[in-house]
């Protein structure tokens, strides 16, 4: 490549936001099993470390790969939604 062949993108990157109902949603999908982190992101286009730090955020803890729940319950002080908890829930059944 030389220099000739070198474009420069100037202006903003776009930014998108999300709705804690949106990472509910991309959060849920990561737990049924089927799909990996990896096939939830490029779904969406985002990157799988966004999808891995709402999943922090949201209490989910991995055991030996697998998503087992969540740290702390439905709730109370970590602020987790109910929603998910509860899709949570329905996935352990």
């Amino acid at each position: 490549m030389s220099i000739r062949d070198l474009e420069i993108l100037a202006g903003s990157v776009r930014r998108r936001k999300f709705t804690r109902v949106d990472k509910e949603a991309i959060v849920s999908e990561t737990l049924n099993g089927d799909t990996s982190v990896s096939d939830v992101a490029r779904r969406h286009e985002i990157d799988r470390s966004l999808v891995y730090r709402w999943r922090r955020e949201f209490g989910v803890v991995e055991n030996a790969g697998a998503p087992s729940g969540i740290c702390s319950g439905q709730g109370g002080d970590s602020g987790f939604p109910g929603r998910l908890y509860g899709s949570i829930a329905a996935l352990s059944n």
